[in-house]
């Protein structure tokens, strides 16, 4: 560019050699930006399409975290105990089906199939509402008891809240399975639940990575990029997880067929 700029400016009228120069600079910064823009457009449409998924999900949770971020900034101990009721009864109705919705539009991603991401989002969170609300209402009872199962045992007993705390890992890695299996396949409740767990045992090098990727991306988003999470952080962990979950299922069904 600085080149270009130093051959507009200093190029007289009747100076051949100079316009030729000039020519030749022109063409190279065209040839440049295409290359640029034919280089960076898959990538500025992929993270286009990452984010608007995520402000669909975002805007769907705003009541989840709107009482988040006030609990958060509460000083008095009967209004923290307030907000996480509010939270704990809103996770079930608008948490899983939102993000039941997200891992359905991420799976269309995965598997070539994209529609109009709008349409599809209200399509999956009407489809999969009840089956993503009665399960959250058992992962959310879980997961609370083992929270506060893991805080009173932290200064009481090490080993017991380190096993309260792997746990907690685990029944979150349990229901991004079972998000991923409920866009994936049309089954009973139970199958569903049952298909989670199998298909967490059946490849724990799998679960695992899947695991610890999606926790740092929450701990990275939560702690430190706060940012992340109406930008990008619920489509991260849902591509991570339906991509983990997609492996292990494929392999698992290349096995039955054999």
């Amino acid at each position: 560019v600085s080149v270009f700029l130093f051959l507009l400016f200093t190029t007289k009228s009747g100076d051949e050699p100079k316009n030729k120069r000039m020519c030749v600079a022109m063409g190279f910064l065209s040839r440049l930006f295409n290359n640029f823009f034919d280089y960076s457009y898959p990538l500025f449409t992929v993270i286009m399409k990452f984010a608007v998924a995520n402000f669909l999900w975002f805007f769907f949770n705003f009541p989840v975290f709107v009482i988040a971020m006030m609990l958060f900034f509460a000083n008095s101990p009967d209004t923290r105990v307030l907000f996480i009721f509010s939270i704990v009864v809103l996770l079930p109705f608008l948490f899983f089906p939102a993000t039941a919705a997200l891992f359905g539009i991420v799976r269309d991603w995965i598997l070539h199939r994209e529609k109009r991401m709008y349409a599809s989002f209200w399509k999956y969170f009407r489809s999969n509402y009840k089956k993503s609300m009665t399960a959250g209402f058992l992962i959310t009872i879980v997961m609370g008891i083992s929270i506060v199962d893991y805080y009173y045992f932290v200064e009481r007993n090490l080993l017991l809240s380190y096993l309260f705390l792997i746990f907690i890992g685990w029944t979150f890695l349990f229901s991004l399975y079972y998000l991923s299996d409920i866009v994936h396949n049309d089954l009973s409740q139970k199958q569903h639940l049952k298909n989670s767990l199998l298909l967490i045992l059946s490849n724990p090098l799998v679960s695992i990575i899947v695991a610890v990727l999606c926790i740092g991306i929450v701990v990275i988003s939560v702690g430190y990029f706060t940012f992340f999470v109406p930008i990008c952080m619920g489509s991260l962990i849902a591509f991570v997880s339906f991509k983990g979950y997609y492996i292990v299922f494929s392999r698992v069904v290349e096995l039955k067929e054999l």
